[in-house]
């Protein structure tokens, strides 16, 4: 996992102190409606998180074999995305989802970064209450008019 924040930190010039070449080629109003297309869809990922909606949270998330959501060192597949989603879903009576920050990174004029800074606040069934800060990574990409998650990975900090 370091190796794949590693190779994110360089390719997004985080650690090497440049913006990626790509960046450039990107003009200004792509980079904002690619912006504003990535932040929207996280939003409503937060929505869906905190109304418990398993499905709609796997809206962009593509139904296959490969690892698409990677939390906390646990892989999850595409076609696992749902019925994982909804089996923790089951166990809570509340859940609050809260971007706290985002930054946006354009690899190319169709694929984004954007990492988020969460709050979580989670009451099961038991009574047990958990609030848990976290800092998530998703790389989206578009295929013509159509976006879509190609991974994800949370962090508890």
């Amino acid at each position: 996992m370091r190796v794949l924040v590693l190779a994110l930190l360089f390719t997004t010039g985080t650690l090497s102190g440049c913006k990626p070449e790509t960046e450039s080629r990107i003009t200004e109003s792509e980079r904002r409606a690619m912006r504003d297309t990535v932040d929207s869809i996280t939003n409503r990922l937060a929505a869906a998180i905190s109304s418990r909606n398993a499905e709609a949270a796997a809206e962009y998330v593509p139904r296959d074999e490969r690892i698409v959501y990677v939390s906390n060192g646990v892989p999850i597949r595409g076609r696992e995305f749902v019925a994982i989603l909804s089996d923790y879903y089951q166990r809570l009576d509340s859940l609050t989802f809260a971007w706290e920050k985002k930054e946006f990174s354009f690899l190319e004029p169709n694929a984004v970064l954007m990492v988020g800074w969460a709050t979580i606040l989670a009451t099961e069934k038991t009574g047990k209450k958990t609030h848990d800060k976290a800092v998530f990574t998703f790389a989206y990409h578009r295929v013509g008019s159509s976006w879509s998650m190609a991974l994800a990975h949370k962090a508890s900090l």
